[in-house]
């Protein structure tokens, strides 16, 4: 299931830095959402 930089660049017609550049804001915005929702989960259920 994996695909390389070159392969996604080649399904969408752009470049291998286009899809590194996306790959990682969409990794960076993942990662703030679940940090937020952990946070948001521990505030309102602390141990």
């Amino acid at each position: 299931m994996a695909e390389s930089s070159r392969e996604i660049s080649k399904e969408f017609e752009q470049s291998e830095s286009w899809v590194r550049t996306t790959l990682c804001r969409v990794r960076s915005a993942l990662r703030k959402c679940i940090e937020e929702k952990v946070e948001r989960d521990t505030q309102s259920n602390p141990a």
